[in-house]
């Protein structure tokens, strides 16, 4: 399955499959799909390009946890969890529902410092797969790091490879 989520991920083009099955978004592989894209937190990693598919606070693209997870108190008042990054870079009053207060500013600061460093290109975003030094996806590697359990030995990921 985690192969499956790999290749939706990557945006490879599966066929007239996914479609089907996207559509009819209760079927067994679907839902088996679903249950297991949380696996993908443990190892991909994505290249910001123009910033349209990868999610501004969910996921891995700036360091190496998502920003949900390095400014729980922003995420806690995001309006919107599966914002792209590139409507959050270009209109940041679309991340929060209410206004910021005192003792968000800290992370608010933080969070702009790091911003501040961000341009997007013309290129589409791209996913690579920090356990490895290609960047591509391996069940073996995503089986060594369940084995493994928690640490922080993630790579990061750069244009086409792994850091």
């Amino acid at each position: 399955m985690t192969k499956w989520v790999w290749k939706i991920f990557r945006g490879d083009d599966p066929g007239l499959w996914l479609k089907i099955v996207h559509a009819k978004g209760g079927s067994q592989f679907w839902r088996a799909i679903k249950k297991t894209k949380h696996l993908m937190e443990l190892g991909a990693a994505f290249v910001v390009g123009d910033g349209s598919r990868v999610r501004f606070w969910l996921d891995q693209w700036l360091g190496a946890d998502a920003l949900r997870v390095r400014f729980p108190r922003l995420f806690a008042i995001a309006a919107d969890p599966d914002i792209a990054v590139d409507e959050g870079l270009h209109n940041p009053t679309l991340l929060f529902r209410r206004s910021l207060g005192l003792l968000d500013t800290p992370e608010w600061v933080a969070l702009e410092q790091e911003l501040a460093g961000v341009s997007l290109t013309d290129r589409p975003d791209s996913i690579c797969w920090t356990l490895v030094t290609s960047g591509e996806f391996s069940t073996s590697s995503l089986y060594d790091k369940l084995m493994s359990g928690p640490s922080n030995d993630v790579g990061l990921c750069s244009g086409d490879s792994v850091l």
